[in-house]
C-alpha cells in the first residue's frame, strides 16, 4: 500500500507543526497544498522573517564562540530573515551584521576600511587582523624568554675545574686503560732485533 504525498507529510510533522492537523478540519488538512499553506502562514511568511531579522540586528558574539561559528550563525540568520533575497546581495548585507555582531567598533572599522566584497571576505579580514593584533600585542610585551620566565642557559669557553665527579671518571678510565695495556702486553711474545734467530 502506497503512502500519499499527505500521510508522508503528516508523519513527519511533529511538536507545533503536528497540531496543524488538530486546529483545522479535514478539508485544509486533506490535500498538500492546503496543508502546505497552513504550515506556510503559522511558521513561515513575514511574520517569522521579522523576528529572524530582530535577531540578526540584535546577535552579538558569545565570550566563548569563534569568529567561524558567529559567521555560520549570521549566514544562517540572514537566509531566514531574508527568504526572498539573491544570496550574493545576501551576503553583502550579512557584512555588516557579521561586524556589528563583533562588539568590537576599532576592529569592525579596520575590516570596513578593506571593503570587502562579502561576508565570506569579511570574515576572512577580521581572522587576519586578529591574527596581526595578536601578535603585535604578543610583541610589545617583550622577548619570549623573559615573558615565559625562561632561564637562558650561558655557553662559554670555559673549561670545568676538573673537581667532582668528572675527575674522579677520568682517573677510573685511566686505571682501565692502563690495566688493559699491561695484560696487553703480557700477551705479545717478545722478539729479538735480529728476526728471531
Amino acid at each position: 500500500m502506497e503512502q500519499s504525498g499527505e500521510t508522508r507529510l503528516s508523519a513527519k510533522c511533529i511538536g507545533l507543526r503536528g497540531n496543524v492537523l488538530w486546529d483545522y478540519g479535514t478539508e485544509v488538512t486533506d490535500s498538500l497544498s492546503g496543508l502546505t499553506k497552513i504550515l506556510e502562514s503559522r511558521f513561515g511568511g513575514k511574520a517569522i522573517s521579522e523576528k529572524h531579522r530582530i535577531e540578526l540586528r540584535n546577535r552579538r558574539c558569545r565570550r566563548d564562540e569563534t569568529l567561524q561559528s558567529l559567521h555560520s550563525d549570521i549566514r544562517r540568520l540572514a537566509a531566514l530573515a531574508y527568504p526572498g533575497v539573491q544570496p550574493e546581495t545576501r551576503d553583502v548585507i550579512t557584512g555588516d551584521y557579521f561586524l556589528d555582531a563583533l562588539g568590537n567598533p576599532d576592529l569592525a572599522l579596520k575590516v570596513r576600511e578593506r571593503r570587502p566584497e562579502d561576508l565570506d571576505a569579511t570574515l576572512r579580514i577580521t581572522l587576519q587582523l586578529e591574527v596581526w593584533e595578536a601578535d603585535a600585542a604578543r610583541s610589545k610585551e617583550g622577548p619570549r624568554s623573559e615573558r615565559e620566565g625562561k632561564r637562558v642557559r650561558e655557553i662559554s669557553s670555559k673549561k670545568p675545574d676538573g673537581s667532582g665527579f668528572q675527575k674522579r671518571m677520568e682517573e677510573k678510565m685511566e686505571e682501565k686503560m692502563e690495566a688493559k695495556f699491561a695484560e696487553f702486553e703480557g700477551r705479545i711474545p717478545a722478539t729479538s732485533s735480529n728476526g728471531g734467530l
